[in-house]
Protein backbone atom coordinates (compact mmCIF):
# COMPACT_ATOMS: atom_id res chain seq x y z
CA UNK A 1 0.00 0.00 0.00
CA UNK A 2 2.65 2.48 0.74
CA UNK A 3 5.39 3.26 -1.32
CA UNK A 4 7.70 4.86 1.98
CA UNK A 5 7.16 2.93 5.44
CA UNK A 6 5.12 4.87 7.90
CA UNK A 7 8.43 4.66 9.67
CA UNK A 8 10.70 6.63 7.99
CA UNK A 9 7.81 9.47 7.15
CA UNK A 10 8.70 12.91 8.01
CA UNK A 11 6.20 15.74 8.16
CA UNK A 12 7.96 19.45 9.40
CA UNK A 13 5.12 21.93 10.11
CA UNK A 14 5.85 25.77 10.74
CA UNK A 15 4.04 29.09 11.18
CA UNK A 16 4.17 32.25 12.97
CA UNK A 17 2.82 31.92 16.71
CA UNK A 18 -0.88 31.00 16.82
CA UNK A 19 -0.94 30.04 13.32
CA UNK A 20 -2.48 26.49 14.37
CA UNK A 21 0.73 24.40 13.97
CA UNK A 22 -0.03 22.82 17.30
CA UNK A 23 -3.40 21.99 17.05
CA UNK A 24 -2.57 20.39 13.14
CA UNK A 25 0.12 18.49 14.25
CA UNK A 26 -1.41 16.74 17.15
CA UNK A 27 -4.90 15.93 14.80
CA UNK A 28 -2.07 14.29 12.18
CA UNK A 29 -0.42 12.77 14.94
CA UNK A 30 -3.99 10.92 15.88
CA UNK A 31 -4.47 10.20 12.23
CA UNK A 32 -1.07 8.56 10.96
CA UNK A 33 -0.12 7.41 13.98
CA UNK A 34 3.09 8.83 13.99
CA UNK A 35 4.62 11.17 17.38
CA UNK A 36 4.95 14.55 17.26
CA UNK A 37 7.39 16.73 19.14
CA UNK A 38 7.18 20.36 19.60
CA UNK A 39 9.57 22.66 18.86
CA UNK A 40 8.59 26.07 20.41
CA UNK A 41 7.17 23.85 23.36
CA UNK A 42 11.13 22.67 24.15
CA UNK A 43 11.75 26.71 23.97
CA UNK A 44 9.29 27.37 26.67
CA UNK A 45 10.16 24.64 28.61
CA UNK A 46 14.25 26.28 29.06
CA UNK A 47 12.67 29.22 29.32
CA UNK A 48 10.97 27.86 32.57
CA UNK A 49 13.69 26.18 34.02
CA UNK A 50 16.02 29.30 33.65
CA UNK A 51 13.31 31.58 35.28
CA UNK A 52 12.76 33.97 32.41
CA UNK A 53 9.25 34.73 30.42
CA UNK A 54 9.73 33.94 26.61
CA UNK A 55 10.79 37.48 25.88
CA UNK A 56 13.09 37.45 28.14
CA UNK A 57 14.84 34.34 27.19
CA UNK A 58 14.17 35.23 23.52
CA UNK A 59 16.52 38.18 24.33
CA UNK A 60 18.69 35.67 25.82
CA UNK A 61 18.75 33.77 22.83
CA UNK A 62 19.98 37.18 20.61
CA UNK A 63 23.19 37.13 22.79
CA UNK A 64 23.59 33.09 23.56
CA UNK A 65 23.64 31.32 19.92
CA UNK A 66 23.48 28.03 21.40
CA UNK A 67 20.46 28.26 22.85
CA UNK A 68 18.50 28.07 19.26
CA UNK A 69 21.78 25.75 17.68
CA UNK A 70 21.48 23.00 20.43
CA UNK A 71 17.77 22.91 19.90
CA UNK A 72 17.96 22.79 16.09
CA UNK A 73 20.57 20.36 16.14
CA UNK A 74 17.92 17.88 18.74
CA UNK A 75 14.87 18.61 16.56
CA UNK A 76 17.65 17.90 12.66
CA UNK A 77 18.42 14.61 14.61
CA UNK A 78 14.87 13.75 15.56
CA UNK A 79 14.00 14.42 11.63
CA UNK A 80 17.03 12.25 10.27
CA UNK A 81 15.47 9.20 12.29
CA UNK A 82 12.15 9.51 10.29
CA UNK A 83 8.95 8.75 11.69
CA UNK A 84 8.12 12.12 13.05
CA UNK A 85 6.28 15.05 12.55
CA UNK A 86 8.26 18.06 14.05
CA UNK A 87 6.50 21.40 14.75
CA UNK A 88 8.55 24.13 14.62
CA UNK A 89 9.38 27.81 13.20
CA UNK A 90 12.52 26.21 11.52
CA UNK A 91 11.79 22.56 11.15
CA UNK A 92 10.97 22.97 7.25
CA UNK A 93 14.03 24.63 6.33
CA UNK A 94 15.90 22.38 8.77
CA UNK A 95 14.27 19.60 6.71
CA UNK A 96 15.15 21.39 3.65
CA UNK A 97 18.83 22.49 4.39
CA UNK A 98 19.93 19.13 5.71
CA UNK A 99 18.16 16.90 2.69
CA UNK A 100 16.09 15.22 4.84
CA UNK A 101 13.01 14.03 3.03
CA UNK A 102 10.07 15.46 4.34
CA UNK A 103 6.66 17.01 3.46
CA UNK A 104 7.35 20.50 4.75
CA UNK A 105 4.24 22.34 5.33
CA UNK A 106 3.79 26.21 6.72
CA UNK A 107 0.55 27.97 7.78
CA UNK A 108 -0.20 31.29 8.26
CA UNK A 109 -3.30 32.87 9.48
CA UNK A 110 -3.55 37.07 9.60
CA UNK A 111 -2.42 38.56 12.61
CA UNK A 112 -5.26 39.27 14.46
CA UNK A 113 -6.39 36.16 13.99
CA UNK A 114 -3.36 34.51 15.52
CA UNK A 115 -3.28 37.13 18.34
CA UNK A 116 -7.11 36.00 19.32
CA UNK A 117 -5.86 32.45 19.11
CA UNK A 118 -2.98 33.17 21.90
CA UNK A 119 -5.52 35.06 23.87
CA UNK A 120 -7.88 32.57 24.24
CA UNK A 121 -5.25 29.96 24.81
CA UNK A 122 -2.96 31.90 27.45
CA UNK A 123 -5.52 34.52 28.40
CA UNK A 124 -3.84 38.04 28.77
CA UNK A 125 -4.99 42.07 27.11
CA UNK A 126 -5.25 42.37 23.53
CA UNK A 127 -2.51 44.74 23.05
CA UNK A 128 0.15 43.34 25.60
CA UNK A 129 -0.33 40.28 23.19
CA UNK A 130 -0.12 42.20 20.30
CA UNK A 131 3.37 43.50 21.65
CA UNK A 132 4.48 40.53 22.64
CA UNK A 133 3.72 38.48 19.87
CA UNK A 134 5.63 41.16 17.27
CA UNK A 135 8.58 41.53 19.94
CA UNK A 136 8.92 37.51 19.74
CA UNK A 137 8.44 37.69 16.42
CA UNK A 138 11.29 40.50 15.72
CA UNK A 139 13.45 38.28 18.16
CA UNK A 140 13.25 34.58 16.42
CA UNK A 141 13.89 36.52 12.64
CA UNK A 142 17.19 38.42 13.77
CA UNK A 143 18.35 35.17 15.60
CA UNK A 144 17.44 32.70 12.65
CA UNK A 145 18.89 35.16 10.13
CA UNK A 146 22.30 35.35 12.60
CA UNK A 147 22.80 32.43 12.84
CA UNK A 148 21.74 30.60 10.23
CA UNK A 149 20.85 33.05 7.57
CA UNK A 150 17.09 31.47 7.27
CA UNK A 151 14.49 34.10 7.13
CA UNK A 152 11.56 31.55 8.31
CA UNK A 153 9.10 32.92 6.55
CA UNK A 154 10.97 32.55 3.50
CA UNK A 155 8.19 30.27 1.98
CA UNK A 156 10.44 28.53 -0.73
CA UNK A 157 11.45 26.27 2.27
CA UNK A 158 7.62 24.50 2.21
CA UNK A 159 6.16 21.76 -0.17
CA UNK A 160 2.86 22.86 1.16
CA UNK A 161 1.85 26.22 2.72
CA UNK A 162 -2.02 26.55 4.22
CA UNK A 163 -3.76 29.17 4.70
CA UNK A 164 -5.10 28.31 8.61
CA UNK A 165 -7.10 31.47 9.00
CA UNK A 166 -9.51 30.03 6.45
CA UNK A 167 -9.28 26.56 6.66
CA UNK A 168 -10.76 24.81 9.88
CA UNK A 169 -7.76 22.22 11.32
CA UNK A 170 -9.52 18.78 9.95
CA UNK A 171 -9.77 20.56 6.04
CA UNK A 172 -5.71 21.22 7.24
CA UNK A 173 -4.96 17.72 7.87
CA UNK A 174 -7.03 16.18 5.08
CA UNK A 175 -4.88 18.45 3.17
CA UNK A 176 -1.47 17.23 4.61
CA UNK A 177 -2.43 13.43 4.32
CA UNK A 178 -3.22 13.90 0.72
CA UNK A 179 -0.10 15.65 0.14
CA UNK A 180 1.66 12.59 2.06
CA UNK A 181 -0.12 10.12 -0.03
CA UNK A 182 0.15 11.84 -3.56
CA UNK A 183 3.97 11.71 -2.62
CA UNK A 184 4.46 8.17 -1.22
CA UNK A 185 4.77 8.86 1.85
CA UNK A 186 2.48 7.10 3.40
Amino acid sequence: MNSRSPKRTVVAIGGLPGSGTTTAAVLLSKKINLPWINGGKLFRELARKKGMTLGEFGRHAEDDPEVDRELDRRLIEIMKNGGIIVEGRLAGANARNHRIPALRVWLHAPFDTRVERIRKRDGGGLDELRAEIRERERSEKKRYMAYYNIDPENLDHYTLVLNSGELRPAQIVHIIIEALRSTGMI
